[in-house]
């Protein structure tokens, strides 16, 4: 029998050949006509929009292409004219950049000795239960899940001179509205299909809330509940 050398040069050379046999072969027990349950397609949404516009931290992708324009929002130790007096100063700048189909957040600030104290809602929506919990001394985040496998998701951030943030958020959304909620503009994106986020900054922090299924009322109320 004659015997045949393998080496690395025979491997790389045969290898894309075994590679379009399992494909085809994965590709043809793919039943094309399963029908996904309403609760996984709803959780796949809410994956795609999550990964979508991911929470970047530090300086990435500072330089990824603008759609449009840039626009400063400028709060804390600089002197803002506005018509309303009830609106409070935050402890930190807020640099927002429209994109094409997302709004980046970049922030700074010079408070170095900030420490995270959790502000958590006391109002959840009833039938809503914690069911995870990660907190860190920069970034707390608090799961709630409902029967219907509806989920809700709390996070705040912590702002300071130690933790260069940077936050990217999905900007298709079809309805907005705000509310000043504390001395604070909060604002709450909703979709057609149910979805809802809130975005809202206050003293040192920054707050996004997002639900798989609520009105906007109900995510004012979340931030209502909270002892700011």
């Amino acid at each position: 029998m004659r015997s045949m050398e393998i080496t690395d040069e025979w491997i790389y050379q045969h290898m894309p050949v075994v590679d379009n046999a399992m494909i085809t072969a994965l590709e043809n027990q793919v039943d094309r006509e399963y029908v996904f349950s309403k609760r996984f397609e709803q959780k796949m949404q809410k994956v795609i929009r999550r990964e979508a516009h991911p929470v970047l931290t530090g300086a990435q992708q500072l330089l990824k292409r603008m759609a449009i324009f840039f626009t400063g929002i400028v709060c804390a130790g600089l002197v803002l004219t506005l018509s309303v007096d009830a609106y409070r100063d935050k402890f930190f700048m807020t640099l927002k950049t429209l994109r094409e189909d997302a709004t980046q957040y970049n922030y700074s600030s010079e408070e170095k000795d900030a420490v995270l104290t959790p502000t958590i809602p006391t109002c959840i929506p009833e039938g809503y239960t914690e069911t995870d919990r990660r907190d860190s001394p920069l970034f707390c985040e608090i799961f709630y899940e409902n029967n219907a496998g509806e989920q809700l998701i709390w996070e705040q951030m912590l702002i300071s001179a130690n933790n260069a943030l940077t936050l990217v958020l999905d900007n298709e959304y079809d309805a907005e509205e705000e509310h000043v909620i504390g001395g604070h503009i909060a604002t709450v994106y909703t979709y057609v299909d149910g979805y809802a986020m809130a975005y809202y900054e206050a003293d040192n922090y920054v707050y996004v809330i997002t639900a798989d299924h609520m009105t906007a009322e109900e995510m004012f109320q979340l931030i209502a509940s909270m002892d700011i």
